[in-house]
């Protein structure tokens, strides 16, 4: 389980999208000690993961409904509203997140 650094601050991974530094702001304008760590398959930085104490999956385009077994929707959605790139990488960092027992939170694709 991780745990607070001595310091009392805290490292969020935020994983990327074009709202990225909305996100971003919203936790360093915060009143906490938090830094904030972008996690983006354009930086292939997955093992980054390892200096967080909690992930944000970020909102953004749909997630590729045959990750949720759901193919039969994949018709229904423009081909410009899945990134299948992002969606292995989030994927990734899901997996890694819940070995290291980070907390996480998902938001709108999420």
């Amino acid at each position: 389980m991780t745990t607070l650094p001595s310091s009392n601050s805290i490292t969020i991974g935020i994983t990327d999208c074009a709202r990225y530094t909305n996100y971003e702001r919203w936790f360093l304008d915060a009143p906490l000690n938090v830094s904030v760590l972008r996690l983006s398959y354009h930086l292939k930085n997955a093992n980054d993961i390892e200096q967080c104490h909690g992930i944000v999956l970020s909102g953004g385009e749909d997630v590729d409904p045959r990750r949720y077994k759901r193919p039969d929707l994949v018709g229904r959605l423009e081909l410009t509203d899945i990134d299948l790139e992002r969606d292995e990488f989030e994927w990734e960092i899901i997996k890694r997140a819940l070995e290291l027992e980070l907390p996480i939170l998902g938001i709108c694709r999420g």
